[in-house]
């Protein structure tokens, strides 16, 4: 990403949340009141232009529309009902990698015990914590971490941020790992393994490079601006070589989902989602 630009891709994402909350998802049960407080000043704008015109589009961009929104509203209440198990399990630190402009940590009642540790680019940190500075949130604590992950070391930075090694931790890795390449990736996991006490818990989305894609303009358009953004996705990796890089680093999958079922088991989504290579994972220490 640019290095004095905020994330675009963590806006888009909010954006496609913010809808979500709007009713534009055929998922049940989600809520994110915060999604568009959260968006940067140009993004709540074509929030605010873009939402008022959806009921005016025809049926098939409405329900692709929905179609693509499901995504990220499903990927959200997955990891939201495995973060609520391993809180209930005894964890009591979370650290959100590429945190971008998550809202959990004021959204999320099953969070009021524990210490959330928010980690992103500066950039993306300092747009994030002025649009929070007025939000209560639902945690005991909340700290954010800037780290640039091509030159500063994460263990360093989550240790002076008051991280503690010798305490179980729930590490969410949502929408990151396809931004990183196989060196990054390796490091990264060396590093939770490395900071996670027993009974830790990773939940990981990664993108299968052997699962078929749709190919559809919307994508097309969608690589077009990621290139534009300078936040290319190259990370997508076969489900046996993401689960030996878990394997090397000392973590063990123990669950694997792919993305037709997210809406199916934690969301009731009635949208047929477009085919994608998202798959969201569950690994322990």
């Amino acid at each position: 990403m640019q290095e004095l630009r905020s994330s675009r891709t963590a806006a888009y994402v909010a954006l496609l949340r913010a809808l979500g909350h709007r009713g534009w998802t055929s998922a049940q049960g989600f809520r994110d009141e915060f999604a568009c407080t959260l968006l940067p000043p140009r993004w709540a704008a074509a929030l605010a232009w873009f939402g008022p015109k959806i009921p005016t589009l025809p049926t098939f961009a409405r329900e692709r529309i929905i179609a693509h929104v499901d995504l990220l509203v499903t990927r959200a209440l997955a990891i939201d009902s495995q973060l609520t198990a391993a809180l209930g399990a005894g964890c009591h630190q979370v650290v959100i990698l590429g945190a971008g402009f998550d809202s959990r940590a004021h959204r999320m009642s099953a969070l009021e015990a524990a210490h959330v540790f928010e980690v992103d680019h500066p950039a993306t940190q300092t747009e994030k914590q002025r649009r929070a500075a007025r939000l209560a949130r639902t945690c005991r604590q909340l700290t954010y971490v800037g780290c640039n992950f091509e030159r500063d070391l994460l263990a360093d930075r989550l240790q002076s941020a008051g991280h503690r090694a010798d305490e179980p931790t729930v590490w969410i890795c949502e929408g990151v790992t396809l931004y990183l390449d196989d060196e990054a990736l390796r490091a990264t996991l060396v590093t939770i393994a490395a900071r996670s006490a027993a009974k830790s818990t990773l939940i990981v989305e990664y993108h299968d490079s052997e699962a078929r894609n749709a190919y559809t303009v919307y994508a097309f358009v969608r690589k077009i601006l990621l290139a534009v953004w300078s936040e290319p996705q190259i990370g997508a990796r076969s489900q046996p070589a993401f689960r030996a890089d878990l394997e090397r680093a000392g973590l063990r999958i123990d669950k694997d989902f792919g993305v037709s079922e997210w809406g199916a088991t934690f969301a009731g989504a009635k949208s047929r989602p477009p085919a994608h290579s998202a798959r969201l994972a569950v690994a322990k220490l």
